[in-house]
């Protein structure tokens, strides 16, 4: 993936952790009350960095990778499901 940082995990392994966390504990807030789109923008920016646009584009790369899948397979799945419009 991208360069090391000192502890070795990339700054791809990084952003996949962190995303995939990000998209746990949203999907839980979700199904507590109404999906609002400009939230969620602001809490990606907030936590990444960057807008929407860009967070799932780096998303969707890694999500097909073998990091993805062993980090968090249920999660990885259901984001799949969603990207490929089977869910």
């Amino acid at each position: 993936m991208d360069g090391d940082d000192r502890d070795g995990t990339s700054a791809a392994e990084d952003f996949l952790r962190r995303a995939l966390a990000f998209e746990r504990r949203w999907s839980a807030s979700v199904r507590r009350g109404p999906r609002q789109a400009g939230r969620r923008e602001e809490a990606i920016r907030a936590e990444f960095g960057m807008g929407a646009v860009r967070y799932h584009q780096r998303l969707n790369l890694l999500l097909d990778t073998a990091e993805a899948e062993a980090a968090d397979p249920v999660t990885v799945h259901r984001l799949q499901r969603l990207r490929d419009g089977s869910a």
